[in-house]
């Protein structure tokens, strides 16, 4: 149990994000609907984590009432060539395992069972991309202004990276500056597929970071699954939807009317200071 440390931190920080999105998500018709199970896991090459699931079930959406982490599941992650394991659950709602070492074009599958009823969905893990390079440009602004709220000037982050030709990809950027993850572009998750840069060694422009002279921006470049791809458009245009539309539950993988997603991804990181 030597990892229990680092599942401690990743606990903290990924659970209170992924619930929380979830909560904004649900949408039920009436406060007294039925909860339903929520289940958030990844499969992910990065040395040192673990493979991890979250396993609740939705609250009210008008009263957030309801929403629970979940102790009573069994979760099992499978590969197309017979391997299953068995994770062990480190608190109520958060399970994992070290033993999975993901393999490229391996489809990985999930098994969560729950009061009698099972859920399941699949994955391809996809094959790693990495960045060729980082620059910045001066953030130029949707009006020609990239000054922030303290008339500094704020840079957008060119990630160069190379898309393979033969394959359809999918991609999401995540950017951290001085440590602390930003929201940048126009939606909450950065996500991309290849059809417009395909086969390209490709500047991406990420905009929005706020990242101004003496930060330390890094990039984290994830070569993402397409169900994972799925689910996080789905969710922008959910969180986006306010109450001017009806929101809806982004899509799913997963079976038996379950939210959330089952994915795989990969991860290559770069960092640069603004200078």
């Amino acid at each position: 149990m030597k990892h229990l440390p680092f599942i401690k931190y990743i606990v903290f920080l990924v659970a209170a994000v992924i619930l929380s999105a979830c909560q904004k998500v649900v949408v039920l018709d009436l406060d007294t609907a039925e909860p339903i199970l929520v289940i958030e896991g990844n499969v992910t090459s990065n040395p040192g984590q673990p493979q991890t699931v979250f396993v609740s079930t939705s609250g009210s959406f008008y009263t957030g009432e309801g929403l629970a982490a979940v102790g009573d599941a069994t979760v099992l992650i499978k590969d197309e060539e017979g391997r299953v394991d068995t994770l062990e659950m480190y608190t109520p709602g958060v399970y994992f395992t070290y033993d999975i070492v993901p393999k490229e074009n391996l489809e990985y599958s999930i098994e969560v069972t729950r009061e009698g009823e099972i859920y399941t969905g699949s994955e391809v893990f996809p094959v790693k991309k990495v960045i060729d390079s980082l620059s910045y440009v001066i953030n130029e602004g949707i009006f020609g202004n990239g000054l922030n709220e303290d008339g500094d000037t704020t840079y957008n982050i060119i990630c160069r990276f190379q898309d393979p030709e033969e394959t359809f990809d999918y991609y999401r950027f995540v950017t951290y500056v001085n440590d602390s993850l930003v929201q940048a572009g126009f939606a909450t998750y950065f996500v991309a597929d290849d059809e417009l840069f395909n086969g390209q060694l490709f500047d991406l422009e990420i905009r929005g970071s706020g990242a101004i002279k003496g930060d330390t921006v890094v990039i984290d470049l994830q070569s993402i699954g397409i169900n994972t791809y799925r689910y996080y458009v789905g969710l922008n245009d959910a969180l986006r939807s306010g109450t001017g539309s009806t929101p809806y539950n982004p899509i799913s993988n997963l079976s038996n009317e379950a939210l959330g997603y089952f994915g795989a991804y990969t991860s290559d990181e770069r960092t640069i200071i603004i200078e």
